[in-house]
């Protein structure tokens, strides 16, 4: 899509082609330039659509087109900026049962409804060319904050909501439960997600107008939404890439600390059992996504599952952990012991530890 973009006077069709094509246009023109604010939900992503704006600039520029220069100038000096944003909102993916209970509620037959829960975080750094919206004027404004703490309200996220879920996932799919809310009305689930999120707790910067504990005990009844109808496979989706960024920092912290991270281990230990591709009544887990991990995850878990150890637990953290998780003897010792547990005794004898915790 995009090389077809490159030529001069190829019509943009991409949106970075269309962004462009309109910089380009107010050059042409001598108008001012504009904001360009990412929304998508992933770290630093003003600071991504910086970059990636520049690269399709510069390809513009090396296929001949003239004002590639001054607009890659606006792209870099600051004429242009990129703010980044967060949102904090639980969104699942559209199933058969949402637009069952819109036509039953309703009498509308929509084919694709946007489910979403009553809570939301919308967190925009205030970095604005040519003035923004006046986000003042409506009911419920979004939070405009100096960019650099949006990384701590993205760290926030990641680490207490981002990974409580996956940890809940794996652990509750394992147990038998399919949905996010009937995984947490089980004890055992609910107390497992709270003993997650107190163990990570102090690792998390405090954000600023946050309250860290009341936003913990937020999250426990979010997630115990039954009618949100979440799908734990969902969750599961690209473990190989969201624990780096939800449990990989929260571990080294830990290492830094010298705390203790027993919870996060079993929350690991499950996401390994999980990502053989069997589940514990011996049926495949149809529906497993993570196409970065592939079949070499699948057979790095296989070898770890079999046999447990400091060894092959070593080798699959240092894949897809890095050396510095995989060499830390803790965390091999203890996720090695949390796979061992689980597949000696079931993930919900595992879990019977944590009924009753709230």
């Amino acid at each position: 899509l995009v090389e077809a973009e490159l030529p001069v006077g190829a019509p943009p069709k991409s949106a970075w082609g269309v962004i462009y094509a309109a910089l380009a246009m107010r050059v042409r023109r001598g108008i001012k330039p504009f904001t360009v604010m990412s929304c998508d939900n992933m770290p630093g992503n003003g600071s991504l659509a910086q970059r990636t704006l520049f690269e399709f600039a510069s390809a513009k520029a090396m296929a001949g087109d003239i004002f590639a220069g001054e607009v890659s100038e606006l792209i870099t000096s600051g004429a242009v900026t990129f703010p980044s944003t967060m949102v904090d909102r639980i969104t699942p993916a559209t199933e058969q049962s949402h637009k069952d209970f819109i036509e039953q509620k309703f009498g509308i037959r929509d084919n694709w409804p946007v489910v979403a829960e009553d809570f939301k975080q919308w967190v925009i750094e205030d970095n604005f060319t040519n003035g923004r919206p006046l986000w003042e004027d409506v009911d419920e404004p979004p939070l405009l904050v100096p960019g650099e703490d949006v990384h701590v309200y993205e760290s926030m996220k990641l680490r207490l909501l981002n990974g409580s879920h996956s940890a809940m996932s794996y652990a509750s799919y394992l147990a038998g439960h399919r949905l996010v809310g009937p995984a947490m009305a089980d004890p055992k689930i609910f107390g497992f997600v709270a003993s997650f999120l107190d163990e990570v707790l102090p690792t998390v910067m405090k954000a600023p107008g946050v309250d860290l504990d009341a936003y913990r005990n937020k999250l426990l009844d979010r997630f115990s939404n039954p009618h949100i109808e979440d799908t734990l496979l969902r969750l599961a989706e690209d473990g190989s890439q969201k624990l780096q960024t939800t449990m990989r920092p929260v571990l080294l912290d830990h290492f830094s600390a010298g705390q203790e991270f027993r919870v996060m281990s079993i929350a690991i230990g499950a996401w390994i059992r999980f990502m053989t591709g069997i589940d514990e009544q011996g049926e495949a887990i149809h529906g497993v996504k993570d196409p970065a991990g592939g079949e070499k995850l699948k057979e790095l878990a296989i070898n770890v599952v079999a046999d447990p150890n400091e060894v092959t637990v070593g080798i699959l953290l240092k894949e897809y952990f890095g050396e510095e998780v995989a060499s830390h003897p803790a965390a091999t010792t203890l996720i090695a012991k949390a796979v061992k547990d689980i597949s000696d005794q079931g993930i919900t004898q595992v879990l019977e530890r944590y009924a009753g915790k709230r």
